[in-house]
């Protein structure tokens, strides 16, 4: 499979002056379905993630509230509008997005979201935030859900 030359960001631009949502939420799917079996093959990192039961139950809230169009990615400005209800601070969340946001899409997926909202665990609990807390699983976080 050939990488594909655009982000899902850039193929919406360039597809939005014309109006084509329906268009632009179809090559979004394809990218973010290319970019995530990507990073499952080639990404050591989260390669062993598999968030909890409670992890996916609050990723699922989050992707009702904030994925209104169903296409399955949360971008950059409605993560920091969802996630300051972490009660963290900017710099925390610039760091745990640049994790979660592995390949630097400017978007996560399901899966960057279950890896930020562990993280967001992790720092609330006081600890510094780096790659190698995505696969400790043992957390407890306390995330009041805001609307983007």
């Amino acid at each position: 499979m050939n990488p594909p030359a655009k982000t899902a960001a850039a193929v919406c631009v360039g597809l939005l002056h014309r109006t084509d949502l329906q268009l632009c939420y179809q090559q979004a799917r394809k990218l973010v379905t290319y970019n995530f079996n990507v990073a499952s093959t080639v990404d050591t990192m989260s390669s062993n993630f598999v968030p909890t039961t409670s992890e996916l139950a609050l990723v699922n809230q989050i992707f009702a509230q904030a994925d209104t169009q169903g296409i399955g990615i949360i971008t950059g400005d409605v993560a920091v509008k969802v996630f300051q209800g972490a009660k963290l601070s900017p710099s925390a969340l610039g760091e745990i997005w640049s994790i979660a946001d592995d390949n630097n899409d400017g978007f996560l997926t399901k899966k960057g979201v279950s890896i930020a909202v562990r993280l967001m665990g992790h720092a609330q609990k006081g600890q510094k935030v780096d790659r190698s807390l995505v696969n400790k699983r043992e957390i407890y976080y306390s995330f009041a859900l805001t609307h983007p």
